[in-house]
């Protein structure tokens, strides 16, 4: 009897296979790994070989979004994730087929998972209305070269005004907004300056107490002159 067994990476093993020949169709770098040929009979004790097998492939690229928004002057950073067997040569970033050089543009990259995986990050410092536009990662090894690609936009005028409008409404003071307040304020003062311009009343019956107390004194200084001694 003969007996395939397939180990992973991480040494999780599996059967795959009774008999002499294995054939696997369609490789995908998942397949890399070890695999043992178990013989065993009725009369001797087992015999193994084992051998390890890597699949190589052209760079896979990913920039996890296609598509960001940002502000002018506002810094724009981008990671792309690329895995390869061989590992990459190369990996640029590129606007228009062209090799980023812009003196704001700081680009970095890093091995993340033992030469096979590497992250490559471009961090726009304060990003100018040129910089907006489609910006290229791309990737290369002895098989071949792959890119992924990302669309950078400006944030548009009326997304930005609908923003303000918004974050003006969320001012909140002593639980009611700052507009509303502003809009009672002024309605207040315009009440006090219609209540000044009206005339009010009880002018006419001021008016009237004013006369008869006139009447009063004028009447009692008769009076007093009449009672005068001669």
């Amino acid at each position: 009897n003969i007996t395939w067994i397939y180990r992973d990476k991480k040494k999780q093993s599996k059967t795959i296979h009774y008999g002499e020949d294995v054939y696997i169709s369609s490789l995908q770098s998942s397949d890399s790994g070890s695999y043992e040929c178990i013989a065993s009979n009725n009369f001797h004790a087992s015999i193994s070989r084992s051998f390890y097998v890597t699949i190589q492939y052209s760079p896979r690229v990913m920039i996890l979004n296609d598509r960001m928004t940002s502000d002018v002057h506002d810094t724009v950073i981008v990671k792309c994730h690329i895995c390869s067997i061989p590992e990459v040569i190369q990996i640029n970033w590129l606007k228009h087929d062209q090799m980023i050089m812009d003196v704001n543009t700081l680009i970095k990259t890093q091995t993340i998972d033992h030469y096979q995986c590497s992250e490559s990050t471009m961090e726009i410092v304060a990003i100018n209305e040129y910089q907006f536009g489609q910006y290229e990662c791309r990737a290369e090894n002895n098989l071949g070269q792959n890119s992924a690609y990302i669309d950078i936009q400006q944030t548009s005028r009326n997304l930005k005004l609908k923003q303000q409008e918004v974050n003006s409404n969320e001012i909140n003071r002593n639980g009611r907004t700052a507009l509303l307040i502003d809009n009672q304020e002024k309605s207040d003062n315009y009440s006090t300056i219609t209540l000044t311009k009206t005339s009010p009343k009880w002018l006419p019956n001021c008016s009237s107490v004013y006369i008869l107390s006139s009447f009063y004194y004028y009447s009692l200084s008769l009076f007093i002159c009449w009672i005068r001694p001669v």
